[in-house]
């Protein structure tokens, strides 16, 4: 199977990409390849760019056929914190109107990945190994996101919360332990500048989301992506040659 990774036009530093697929959850004969070229990419930024690793479920996405049976057989050990997603460039979270969810119905009937009023997230508070292991049991369902930064999430999550929640106004969603931001291609494109994407992205400096509205993977990085990439094509094209023996 051949992997396409589509540039994305971005503000210096920042560049992206975005890594196609059929569908969510990716279909068995593209699954391997694509979870072995994001594993090998999650490397590469652990170890030689010495990136801490974090990782968040939309829980909007998660279903019996979206891997939420992995997430209950592993709760314990991943010990999941409930908190809250938030597009920089739309609507701060609020509640279902009739309104909403006539849209949202309209959307699903059309085949379109539904808008939702609010967006809720999990993020796995295990020790690292685990979420090593996790990211590699969950990629491919359509539901993952992965941050990499220099920085602590403790940090992340405080300027997360500086920025988002004085625009939240709804009593409900003013006390959750995290916000953090889900970005699609539209996102990217709404940010018009590095400097805005810089406040946006609380000091995550590689941002890998599944993307159902963009049909892939989204990949967004301040550093420079060609010798990222570069990096994993050589180790990827390695791993296979090894498995190939």
């Amino acid at each position: 199977m051949q992997i396409k990774l589509d540039p994305i036009e971005m503000a210096s530093p920042w560049q992206a990409a975005l890594l196609r697929v059929s569908a969510f959850p990716v279909p068995t004969g593209e699954l391997n390849p694509i979870r072995f070229l994001l594993q090998t990419l999650s490397e590469v930024l652990m170890q030689k760019y010495g990136l801490r690793h974090e990782i968040l479920l939309q829980l909007w996405n998660l279903s019996p056929q979206t891997g939420s049976n992995v997430l209950s057989a592993h709760m314990k050990a991943w010990s999941p914190e409930f908190g809250l997603g938030v597009w920089p460039d739309r609507g701060a979270p609020q509640g279902w109107t009739e309104e909403a969810m006539v849209d949202a119905a309209a959307a699903v009937f059309r085949g379109d990945e539904p808008a939702r009023p609010s967006h809720r997230l999990l993020r796995l508070t295990a020790a690292e190994n685990q979420r090593i292991d996790t990211a590699a049991k969950m990629r491919g369902f359509g539901v993952q996101i992965e941050l990499f930064s220099k920085d602590p999430i403790e940090l992340i999550q405080e300027r997360g919360r500086e920025l988002f929640l004085p625009s939240i106004t709804e009593e409900r969603f003013q006390g959750e332990p995290f916000y953090l931001p889900v970005l699609d291609r539209a996102s990217l494109a709404a940010a018009g500048s590095a400097e805005q994407l810089d406040s946006w992205l609380c000091g995550v400096e590689v941002y890998i989301r599944e993307s159902a509205e963009d049909k892939g993977v989204l990949i967004l990085s301040r550093f420079p992506l060609e010798s990222v990439l570069d990096e994993v094509a050589r180790l990827f094209a390695s791993k296979q040659a090894l498995q190939s023996l």
